[in-house]
């Protein structure tokens, strides 16, 4: 099941998510951040590292609702975090919860108690040997997912809430739906996989339902809970549960770690064989449970939430019975763990080499391991990209480089007369092109006011109006030059862009071609009028040719006519 994701939207290229991700599980696709189910152990850290807040978590909300309007009977399971998080008693979250329509409300540290017992008796019985608690679904999908070795030394038992979820179901019938409330969003993994558990809420979502519900603390009535363990209550804090050990074995260290990347630490040391006779408690998040993923925007200080833990810790109400002493505790608390490691494909040094060269790294010097793409080496965010996890486009130096690259080149070599102009109407840059029409250097230049080169009406203008000037003509140069003016804005960068298109060679050259015409024209009219000329001639050559031709014809048919008689 896949509780969490990103809401579909373009991720401006931060990366945040990337880097707080401690197991690499979010990959990039265009430019997309994805959570890949197989990797992720729900710890949160990215949706809080999202500077977007584009967070998509899971919520079953709707579906607690949908419980509670067919009638049917909800059992919640109260995490003690619920305690640090709001400013009222027990008994008016249990009153508010109850006046949504839940039947029965208890603190899940009723479950704790078997766990608690479980525990210490394995680290009464250690010999030698190291062992992991698996209190926090985080840090089980750590295990499972990553570091499968070590799933033997993960303590085979259910964690309180999926105690609870049994004694919910036997105490008060098996048709009874049990909801579990608290800061964590592994746990619903853990509730989709465990038949006991029929929805999981987060302290952020109970907060949003009751917002939604108009409810008032101050207008709850406060009720009892309907099961309590005050002995458990410390669950949440750093070392909370190893402290409700009644006895411990001497040569035994128990280790309290919290944060993942302690947790990575110890695990990957453990692997290393560096540690014997420990008993890790884990907890995936920083301050362990009262520091959870999912509590909401308006959290409580973190050391405020811890005061308020160990203040109801020690709060005896005389009115709360202990659950060990209301319903026995019938309840087979082992488990079984999978191997649920999804390994990453590593590619051969050539591979590696090759993706490198790509993003214009050809040497370990150009190999900056700057973090920016998410990944702390150039190496690692290679095997990404091999993996199809990362797109070569997320290596933000490079494409600084390489769009520095672009632009200057364009910004050198285009034919174009370039001035840079801030709002001082001073140069602060030119473009070669424009050192040569004005023949001056670009140090010599600088900070000069426009007016020495341009005149400073235009600039003043697109100042004033807040509009780009296309398409001027000018003439400089006393006449001898004709350019096109164009101003456009850079407001962000608040400076001005000149650009002069020098037209005195197009223009000279159409004079030149306007010339080359009229000559020709000239020149056929001389040919035309030599040929009428010369038509003229000859036709008044061949009509006294043909006058005399008459006459001699005519002359010779007389003669022939008087023979004749």
């Amino acid at each position: 099941m896949s509780v969490i994701n990103f809401e579909s939207t373009n991720c401006k290229n931060c990366y945040a998510c990337v880097r707080a991700c401690p197991v690499q599980s979010i990959k990039i696709k265009d430019e997309q951040a994805i959570i890949m189910e197989e990797r992720c152990i729900a710890c949160g850290l990215c949706l809080k590292a999202c500077p977007k807040n584009v967070k998509k978590v899971e919520t079953e909300l709707e579906k607690v609702k949908s419980y509670l309007n067919k009638g049917e009977k909800v059992a919640i399971s109260l995490a003690p975090t619920c305690f640090g998080v709001f400013d009222v008693s027990a008994q008016k979250i249990c009153g508010a919860l109850k006046k949504l329509g839940c039947f029965y409300v208890e603190e899940t540290a009723v479950g704790a108690l078997a766990v608690t017992n479980a525990y210490q008796k394995i680290q009464e019985e250690m010999e030698e040997t190291c062992c992991i608690t698996s209190c926090c679904a985080s840090v089980n999908l750590l295990i499972e997912k990553h570091f499968p070795k070590l799933i033997p030394l993960l303590i085979p038992v259910l964690t309180p809430l999926m105690v609870h979820a049994r004694l919910l179901k036997q105490k008060y019938g098996h048709e009874t739906k049990v909801v579990f409330i608290g800061p964590c969003l592994a746990k619903k993994i853990e509730g989709e996989e465990d038949e006991f558990i029929d929805a999981v809420l987060t302290i952020e979502e109970l907060i949003q339902w009751i917002s939604e519900e108009h409810l008032d603390f101050d207008q709850v009535e406060s009720m009892n809970l309907d099961a309590t363990e005050q002995s458990q209550r410390t669950y949440p804090i750093v070392g909370g549960m190893s402290s409700c050990f009644t006895k411990r074995k001497k040569n035994i260290e128990i280790v309290p770690v919290d944060g993942i990347e302690d947790c990575i630490k110890v695990l990957e040391g453990i692997e290393r064989r560096e540690f014997e006779n420990c008993f890790f408690e884990m907890s995936a998040c920083h301050h362990s449970c009262i520091g959870g993923p999912a509590i909401g925007d308006k959290e409580v200080n973190i050391f405020k939430r811890k005061m308020r833990i160990k203040k109801y810790r020690e709060l005896n109400d005389p009115n709360q019975i202990p659950a060990s002493q209301t319903y026995p505790l019938h309840v087979n608390v082992g488990r079984i763990f999978k191997n649920k490691y999804a390994p990453i494909l590593q590619p051969s040094e050539k591979e590696i080499e090759q993706i490198l060269n790509h993003i214009g790294k050809y040497s370990s010097a150009d190999e900056l391991n700057c973090g920016s793409c998410g990944y702390k080496t150039c190496r690692q965010k290679a095997i990404a990209v091999y993996n199809h996890m990362a797109e070569p486009s997320m290596c933000l130096p490079y494409m600084k480089h390489k769009a520095e690259t672009y632009s200057h080149v364009i910004f050198d070599v285009t034919p174009s007369i370039i001035l840079v102009v801030n709002h001082e109407l001073t140069i602060v840059d030119m473009n070669p092109a424009a050192q040569r029409f004005f023949d001056i250097t670009k140090d010599q230049a600088i900070e000069l006011p426009i007016s020495v080169f341009l005149e400073e009406e235009p600039f003043l203008e697109v100042m004033e109006s807040k509009q780009d000037l296309v398409g001027l003509r000018l003439t400089l140069n006393n006449n001898q030059t004709t350019v096109i003016e164009s101003i456009i804005r850079i407001e962000h960068q608040e400076v001005m862009l000149c650009i002069l298109h020098d037209l005195t060679e197009e223009i000279r050259h159409e004079e030149h071609l306007q010339r080359l015409k009229i000559n020709a024209i000239d020149m056929a009219q001389q040919v035309i009028n030599k040929q009428m000329i010369v038509a003229q001639e000859i036709a008044s050559l061949l009509g006294e040719t043909t006058a005399e031709t008459k006459v001699t014809l005519t002359r010779l048919k007389e003669l022939i006519q008087e023979n004749e008689v």
